[in-house]
């Protein structure tokens, strides 16, 4: 059975799909891509978040109050750091001062999908500047979701 396929793109608001529903998001470059996966009702989510975003959390607290039990729970979470100094330009920074700050945004979201309770965990956050970007697939036909490492397109 061949469900239908959904796209988000950064800025968007968060999304839920349903079986035999995909949702996909790309270009996960100095952002935080973040999906959900609920194994048991099959229910997909994804939100692509810029940094310092806080919202996502707002994301797993639904998945959590809409699942029968936190374990039915994956979540994948996914981001880079600024891939140059240029691009801190954009940030106001010192380019040692956002890269600290982006690895404290990092940890803050892994943190918090932990401290709900949630196990199954795919972790792509990067640690250190990167020239890559990532894709995430939630696919609640397969019961997976797939996160795919690119090298970003300038």
């Amino acid at each position: 059975m061949a469900g239908e396929w959904y796209e988000i793109i950064i800025g968007d608001e968060p999304r839920l799909v349903l079986h035999p529903d995909k949702i996909e998001t790309g270009g996960i470059a100095t952002c935080m891509g973040v999906g959900i996966l609920n194994h048991r009702t099959r229910t997909g989510y994804l939100g692509h978040y810029i940094f310092w975003d806080t919202s996502s959390e707002a994301l797993v607290d639904r998945a959590i109050n809409e699942a029968k039990k936190v374990g039915d729970l994956e979540v994948a979470l996914a981001g880079n750091f600024p891939h140059s100094r240029e691009d801190v330009a954009s940030y106001d920074g010192n380019f040692e001062e956002v890269l600290e700050s982006c690895r404290a945004y990092g940890r803050w979201a892994l943190q918090m999908v932990k401290s709900k309770g949630i196990t199954r965990i795919q972790n792509f956050l990067e640690e250190s500047p990167s020239e890559d970007s990532y894709e995430m697939i939630v696919d609640t036909e397969q019961r997976k979701i797939e996160v795919i490492k690119e090298k970003f397109d300038f």
